[in-house]
């Protein structure tokens, strides 16, 4: 049994069941209407479909944070339209801390499995036989403002990098993208789709998990919001970053004290449930300017660098963002954003009923480290 058709339950629901396995997905969300609606297939811009409508708690200005999460399946995949990888130093730094299996040339062979790189396929570090379609976009062209913000990462020293996700790539260059002709591929799309071979894994919309049901440290199934239980042989929960710890915890997996503070038995003390969360904060730079704005094709650039803190033979710890303008603002930005930040934040539950959305305390831009970044 798979919890969550989202970004991750799609793929391994799809991998179980290519194994011969008898796979259920269980989705909270709706299935996918049909037709499509066209924003949704629009692969440029974020489009508007059922949400969490999760909200972060106020940060230290007093602001709060909307944090997107698609409900429905295919999940925030459907808001997902970059494809740029991580750094393989990062990887190996994980399997030296004991992430077993993560270590870059471990992930590299899932990595080209899962891609059909349009540009650099023929490359021993890119795949050219995957579902997700990854493309740069080459034919097309960038804004004349955005070209201009290339000129300057070159002005800068900043090298210019055809591929980013080639090992060790850092510089200025084209974001890849997971889209098709400007169509947004999710996952859904791609593993639980028209290509999906025989044995299609069984999937049930609109069904939303209480809780793991344990038999001693054992999973057994899962508990739905109206009390019924599904029995399972194994339980995968790929409810996403905010959903998989919250029905940890009402399960009783998680910090006891915070367990016991709102009523629900401590089935096994484990602190690190809804802990550690880490994400990539960033702010927006207004450069001040203002022209029209593009209507179809968004493309976007990014440059990798690192700073005076960080290791010079090490991964890159810094990352600007910049997009063609969008013809709903006509304005162009400039977006530094942290690789590796040090800040964290906690997912906890508001109380034990399952329809009460998560206390999200985002990380922000608050070590001294950090601060020194930018």
């Amino acid at each position: 049994m798979v919890v969550g058709a989202g970004a991750a339950g799609c793929v391994v629901a799809r991998r179980l069941a290519d194994r011969g396995l008898d796979v259920l997905v269980l989705e909270a969300g709706p299935a996918v209407p049909r037709p499509v609606p066209p924003d949704w297939l629009d692969g440029w811009r974020l489009p508007t479909l059922p949400d969490w409508a999760y909200v972060s708690e106020p940060a230290a200005g007093g602001e709060r944070t909307t944090v997107r999460r698609g409900r429905l399946v295919g999940g925030t995949s459907w808001l997902t339209r970059f494809a740029v990888r991580g750094s393989p130093a990062d990887f190996d730094a994980w399997a030296v801390g004991g992430l077993r299996g993560w270590a870059f040339h471990e992930v590299l062979p899932v990595f080209r499995e899962i891609e059909t790189d349009a540009e650099f396929g023929d490359q021993p570090w890119h795949g050219n036989t995957g579902r997700i379609p990854i493309t740069r976009y080459p034919g097309l062209p960038r804004t004349v403002v955005h070209e201009a913000g290339l000129a300057a990462f070159d002005a800068v020293g900043i090298p210019a990098v055809e591929d980013h996700n080639r090992p060790g790539a850092v510089g200025f260059g084209p974001m890849p993208m997971s889209s098709h002709d400007g169509r947004r591929v999710t996952t859904a799309d791609a593993y639980l789709g028209d290509r999906a071979a025989t044995g299609r894994p069984e999937l049930r919309a609109d069904v939303l998990v209480a809780g793991v049901v344990l038999q001693g440290h054992r999973a057994v199934g899962v508990r739905l919001l109206d009390g019924t239980w599904i029995p399972a042989a194994h339980v995968v929960l790929s409810a996403g970053t905010y959903g998989s710890p919250a029905i940890l915890m009402r399960s009783g997996v998680g910090p006891a004290d915070h367990l016991t503070d709102i009523g629900i038995d401590v089935v096994h003390d484990l602190p690190g449930v809804g802990s550690n969360l880490a994400d990539h904060p960033g702010v927006d730079l207004d450069t001040g300017w203002v022209g029209p704005g593009v209507r179809g094709p968004l493309l976007h650039s990014i440059a990798t660098l690192r700073s005076s803190l960080a290791d010079p033979d090490g991964p890159p710890d810094l990352m600007f963002w910049i997009t063609d303008p969008d013809g709903e603002d006509g304005g162009f930005y400039l977006d530094p954003i942290l690789l590796k930040p040090e800040s964290r934040g906690t997912v906890r539950l508001r109380s034990a009923n399952p329809i009460a959305a998560p206390v999200i305390t985002l990380p922000g831009i608050r070590a001294e480290r950090d601060l020194e970044r930018l």
